[in-house]
């Protein structure tokens, strides 16, 4: 291990790590992870609704004359 970062190190550290260890790395990465909300508030008729955004291809790159 010692500074050794191949995949396979990474790999073996993972799948033997111990429960609590793994648990501990989960709540640390949800800490530090950016959390994006895709969702938003819209107005429809008088009415708000909550609709989820898309995050697929066509949001980064639409049909364009399709």
């Amino acid at each position: 291990m010692d500074g050794d970062s191949s995949q396979s190190v990474i790999n073996n550290i993972a799948v033997n790590m111990l429960a609590r260890d793994s648990m501990y790395l989960r709540e640390e990465m949800l800490k530090v992870s950016p959390d994006i909300e895709l969702s938003q508030e819209i107005d429809i008729e008088g009415e708000s609704v909550k609709v989820d955004i898309p995050m697929t291809v066509g949001f980064f790159w639409p049909d364009s004359g399709r």
